[in-house]
């Protein structure tokens, strides 16, 4: 078994938004928009706090999992507990905005690295902020190498 980290991103969580274009002047400008940038610093701020300065920026396969909590909404009832969130925004685009966040902050070498995802999104219950859980599956370095040799062999 690896190292696994986890830890709680205090903050609504965004999907990572689509790059726009625009013309100024004649010429075309491409750009993210930075509906996202609040999310992924806070991502990027839980992630730096949890993961050891040392193990950065983990370089070995990893397995992310968790869920995103997301704001409830005024008309659900306050017994519906744990409801799963089946609208927008994709939980594709959270996943998305979370691992740039976590390659940005050093925490991954890159999200190629990532080979495992199992992310869920719900509502947040009654008297629950909306937060991200992320926890970090590291494989250890004894089955890396023999992954490794097993592939060179090959």
């Amino acid at each position: 078994m690896g190292v696994v980290f986890e830890f709680i991103v205090r903050s609504e969580p965004r999907p990572q938004p689509r790059p726009r274009a625009s013309v100024i002047a004649g010429k075309i400008r491409i750009y993210t928009p930075a509906t996202a940038s609040l999310y992924k610093a806070a991502v990027q701020a839980a992630a730096k706090e949890s993961v050891p300065f040392s193990s950065c920026p983990i370089n070995s396969p990893v397995q992310i999992s968790g869920e995103f909590v997301l704001r409830r909404p005024k008309r659900m009832k306050k017994h519906e507990v744990d409801v799963p969130h089946c609208n927008k925004p994709d939980t594709d685009n959270l996943i998305k905005s979370t691992l740039d966040a976590l390659v940005d902050a050093g925490v991954l070498r890159d999200d190629c690295i990532v080979w495992s995802v199992c992310m869920t999104k719900r509502y947040a219950n009654e008297e629950e902020a909306s937060h991200a859980r992320i926890v970090i599956m590291v494989e250890e370095p004894e089955d890396l190498d023999k992954i490794q040799e097993s592939e060179v062999e090959q």
